[in-house]
C-alpha cells in the first residue's frame, strides 16, 4: 500500500520533472482552479447569472466533488511520507500551508449547510480562495508569509515608526489646515485618511493642503512615506535572500545524509527530488551540489584496494 501512496504523492506534487502523469495532473488541477475563479467573476454579472445560474450551480457541485476527492487523496497519500507514523504524516499535511489552502477550497460550500441563511455573496468571495491552490506550483505566497514571519521584529519596529508618523502628521495637519478646510479635516481621525494616502504615495487628490504650513507638512509626510516603503522593501528582500540560502543549506544537508553510506536509495532520491521541486532549485545548482558532495565523500572514504600505511621505522 505504501508504494501506491508514495506514487500518488509524486503525481499530486509533481516531484519529478519527467513525470508525464504528474504534469497532466498539475494541468488538470490548475485548469479547474482557473475555471472556478472565472465562474465566480462571471457570476457577479446579474444578467449572466440569471441566464446560466443552473450551469454555474452544476459546475460548483462538480468542482466541490473534484477538490474534495483531491484533498482526501492527498490526506491519505501523505500517510506514507512518514513511515514511522502515518498519522503524523497526515497531520503535518493537514496543518501545513498547502493543506490549509486545499481545505479552504471546499470549506465554504460545506459552511452553508452548517450555517443556514449565510449571505451567498460572502461564500462567492470565499470561493476565490481556490486561487491559492496554485501555490502548489509556486511558493510565492508561502515565501512572502514566511518572510514576514521571519522578520516580524523588524516589521514591528518599522510599523511602530509608521504609526508615530501617521499620528504626528495627522495632528499637525489638523491644527494647521483644520480651520481652512473644516469639511475635510474636521478632526485628527479625519486627517489620518490624508496621512495614510500621503504616506503610501497614492495621493488621490481629494484632500490637498492650501496653506503654506500645510504644504510643508505634506512634503515631509510624502518623504517619510517613501522612506518607509524603502524600509519595508529592504526587509522583505533581505528575508527572501535568507530563505534562498536556507533552502540550499537544507537540500545540501539531505544530500550529505544520502551520500553518507555511499548509495542513494530510491526513497532518498524521491525526497531529494521533492525538496528540489518544493524549493524551486535549478538543475545547475543541484547538479553542482551533487558533484561537490560526491567528490568530498569519495575523498573521505578510503578505497578498499588502498594498502594500509606502513609504520614509521625512522623513530
Amino acid at each position: 500500500m505504501r508504494p501506491i501512496q508514495l506514487r500518488l504523492v509524486q503525481i499530486l506534487e509533481h516531484t519529478k520533472d519527467d513525470d508525464r502523469i504528474g504534469r497532466y495532473c498539475d494541468l488538470l488541477i490548475a485548469s479547474m482552479v482557473l475555471l472556478n475563479v472565472t465562474a465566480v467573476v462571471l457570476e457577479s454579472f446579474a444578467a449572466i447569472y440569471t441566464t446560466y445560474g443552473a450551469w454555474f450551480h452544476g459546475f460548483e457541485i462538480f468542482s466541490i466533488a473534484f477538490f474534495s476527492i483531491e484533498y482526501l487523496l492527498r490526506l491519505w497519500a501523505y500517510g506514507a511520507v512518514d513511515p514511522d507514523s502515518p498519522a503524523r504524516g497526515r497531520r503535518d499535511y493537514a496543518f501545513s500551508f498547502y493543506g490549509v489552502v486545499d481545505l479552504l477550497a471546499v470549506l465554504p460550500f460545506y459552511i452553508q449547510f452548517l450555517i443556514p441563511g449565510l449571505d451567498l455573496r460572502i461564500l462567492r468571495i470565499l470561493r476565490l480562495l481556490r486561487l491559492l491552490k496554485l501555490s502548489h506550483y509556486s511558493s510565492a505566497v508561502e515565501d512572502l508569509l514566511q518572510a514576514i514571519y521571519d522578520e516580524r521584529r523588524a516589521f514591528g519596529a518599522v510599523g511602530y515608526i509608521l504609526a508615530i508618523v501617521i499620528i504626528a502628521s495627522s495632528a499637525l495637519m489638523y491644527y494647521v489646515e483644520g480651520a481652512a478646510q473644516p469639511d475635510k479635516l474636521s478632526s485628527i481621525p479625519a486627517a489620518m485618511y490624508w496621512s495614510v494616502i500621503s504616506l503610501t504615495t497614492v495621493g488621490y487628490g481629494d484632500v490637498s493642503p492650501i496653506t503654506p504650513a500645510g504644504k510643508v507638512i505634506s512634503m515631509l509626510t510624502a518623504f517619510m512615506g517613501v522612506a518607509t516603503v524603502a524600509l519595508f522593501t529592504g526587509i522583505i528582500a533581505s528575508s527572501f535572500n535568507k530563505q534562498l540560502v536556507r533552502r540550499k543549506v537544507i537540500y545540501e544537508q539531505e544530500l550529505r545524509k544520502a551520500f553518507a553510506d555511499g548509495v542513494i536509495t530510491e526513497d532518498e532520491e524521491a525526497l531529494l527530488e521533492a525538496l528540489k521541486t518544493r524549493f524551486e532549485l535549478t538543475d545547475e545548482l543541484t547538479s553542482s551540489l551533487r558533484e561537490r558532495i560526491r567528490s568530498e565523500t569519495d575523498r573521505a572514504t578510503p578505497h578498499p584496494d588502498t594498502p594500509p600505511a606502513l609504520p614509521d621505522k625512522t623513530r
